[in-house]
């Protein structure tokens, strides 16, 4: 039978002043030197690369449709830069990259041709070399690295920045760990304009003060800002995260998925030593989660996960599918972060009448849920189309965790 296709609703997109930091963050943990300036002379470059014998002009674009115009303006810049550094610092370029942080679809046909022919140019002119940067690949260098990280603001996952408290994977443990960059990194970063880049929490705070005082003026762009209301990825459904779930737990050694239910999964852990353990998911994507709505969890909706937990629990003993005298954990999955104080409160509590047959339940909100299926290689990252990343299920190829490491599969960890 076919794989279910789970793919999250939304897109991420790389581009602006968000790219240019990230892409400097990652040369930066490749040991390379950044030049700490926007601009030598007249002519501005998005990342400017210096080695002993000469420099990497680095542009960077998320833009949706990639046409002649850039890349026309692409090779320009590195004609004019080139000779602003040959009289300034005595070595011109020796590279020239085009990170491109979109899918090939957002290229014209006329752009690919003419990028062929500035490639070329370049080369026979001033001997620099030049390089494609884009797509899929792209994606994984950056995330691999461990620049690049995401986190869930509500119910919808974003992109977060080095210094940000987020999922990122960790080139050393290899592994999807929830942390900022190493402090080294970020010293170097702060050493660069790049760290002028406000941060979400600086961001969302003043937005709408910055965008009172400037309507009329319009003094910056407002491309200065990272995150995109609009934007982010969400789960689609109660059903394809319940998929994805299962896909999890059949990735865990010697753990069984015993029943599943449309909001519920029954799991069975053998040990060793043949011991079984016994867990009930229940599986929420909040209250009150509209297009524009955010999905939260209140002690309402626990309390009425709970009375559904014990039920299940009292049908399962007495269907023999859990043995009469064994206690059941209960874990309550979010695909929100968006917790009330008195719904992160109220998880542990157990009534009386259950207490000898259900261990302290526990939580597991949306950035832990997102965390363990990007470890186990149940969710992926890739470029759906021109310049929209999204996160996917098995099934579909993408940068995703396997045995062998972050690679390119359809396939989860030990599949």
């Amino acid at each position: 039978m076919e794989p279910q296709i789970i793919e999250m609703d939304g897109a991420l997109r790389l581009e602006g002043a968000f790219l240019e930091k990230i892409f400097a963050t990652y040369m930066l943990s490749k040991g390379e030197t950044v030049v700490t300036r926007p601009a030598t002379g007249e002519v501005q470059h998005d990342v400017l690369i210096e080695r002993s014998d000469g420099f990497i002009f680095c542009e960077c674009t998320g833009l949706a449709d990639i046409g002649r115009g850039k890349i026309d303006r692409f090779y320009n810049d590195a004609l004019m830069l080139h000779d602003e550094l040959k009289r300034r610092k005595n070595k011109g370029l020796i590279e020239a990259w085009f990170v491109a942080a979109v899918h090939d679809t957002a290229w014209s046909k006329e752009a690919k041709e003419r990028f062929e022919k500035a490639a070329s140019s370049l080369r026979e002119k001033i001997d620099a070399e030049v390089r494609l940067l884009t797509s899929d690949k792209l994606l994984l260098e950056l995330v691999g690295s461990g620049v690049l990280g995401m986190r869930l603001i509500r119910d919808r996952v974003y992109w977060a920045g080095p210094e940000d408290l987020a999922i990122r994977y960790d080139p050393v443990k290899k592994t999807f760990e929830y942390s900022r960059c190493s402090e080294g990194l970020l010293q170097r970063l702060h050493e660069t304009h790049f760290s002028l880049l406000p941060s979400f929490y600086w961001e969302s705070y003043y937005r709408r003060l910055f965008e009172e005082a400037v309507k009329d003026k319009m003094e910056l762009p407002l491309s200065v800002f990272t995150y995109y209301p609009e934007e982010g990825l969400r789960w689609r459904s109660l059903d394809d995260l319940v998929n994805c779930y299962e896909h999890y737990l059949k990735h865990i050694r010697r753990t069984y998925v015993l029943e599943k239910g449309k909001d519920f999964i029954l799991e069975e852990y053998v040990s060793r030593k043949r011991n079984r353990y016994y867990t009930l998911h229940l599986f929420t994507l909040g209250e009150q989660r509209g297009y524009d709505e955010a999905g939260y969890v209140s002690s309402t909706l626990i309390s009425s996960l709970k009375g559904r937990a014990f039920e299940l629990i009292e049908d399962f003993k007495k269907a023999n599918k859990v043995p009469a005298g064994e206690r059941v954990s209960l874990v309550i999955v979010s695909a929100s972060q968006y917790w009330t104080p008195q719904a992160w409160g109220a998880v542990p509590e157990v009534p009386t009448a259950f207490k000898e047959e259900v261990n302290q339940p526990e939580r597991m909100p949306g950035n832990e849920l997102v965390k363990r299926l990007l470890n186990k290689g149940v969710l992926g990252l890739k470029f759906r189309t021109k310049n929209q990343v999204t996160l996917v299920g098995p099934g579909i190829k993408a940068v995703r965790m396997t045995f062998e490491g972050l690679t390119f599969s359809d396939k989860p960890w030990y599949a």
